[in-house]
């Protein structure tokens, strides 16, 4: 897949091809953006000083041809709507993303997630649908570089 032929629009690294709203933001300390898809919310976070360092040791992997991601997800339902978190990372801590989407159904969140995917920085499309290993945590993995010399 490539950006060109799969996206409509890439917004903090999330390949969109279907019709949506952003509100895109940028401050010191956080960069994303608010997205709707019908009635699905999603936070796209690009950037985070809220985001911890993943253990990648500890979290599943998913490749395609060209990259891999190390990914942690969790969902559950709340309040009766179905939310799913999706915190990755492609390299090393400057890569930390997280991706929550929020739907009224887990049908309308699986239809929204069908045109999602996750754009690695060689350019290559990692379908969010290949993401599929859910985690009982819902907080990710995570490791100090400076205390675990093993933490990458």
């Amino acid at each position: 897949m490539s950006i060109v032929s799969e996206c409509l629009a890439v917004i903090a690294g999330l390949c969109i091809n279907q019709s949506a709203t952003a509100d895109i933001s940028y401050s010191g300390g956080w960069a994303g953006a608010q997205i709707s898809i019908s009635n699905t919310k999603l936070v796209a976070v690009w950037y985070s000083d809220n985001i911890v360092f993943p253990d990648r040791r500890l979290m599943e992997k998913v490749c395609v041809r060209g990259g891999c991601l190390y990914y942690h997800k969790f969902c559950n339902e709340k309040e009766g709507r179905h939310q799913c978190t999706i915190s990755y990372n492609e390299g090393w801590w400057d890569t930390n993303r997280r991706i929550a989407i929020e739907s009224p159904t887990s049908e309308e969140l699986i239809r929204v997630s069908n045109g999602l995917s996750i754009v690695l920085s060689g350019g290559q499309l990692v379908p969010i649908t290949s993401i599929s290993i859910a985690s009982q945590d819902e907080i990710p993995p995570f490791c100090r570089p400076t205390d675990d010399p093993e933490c990458k």
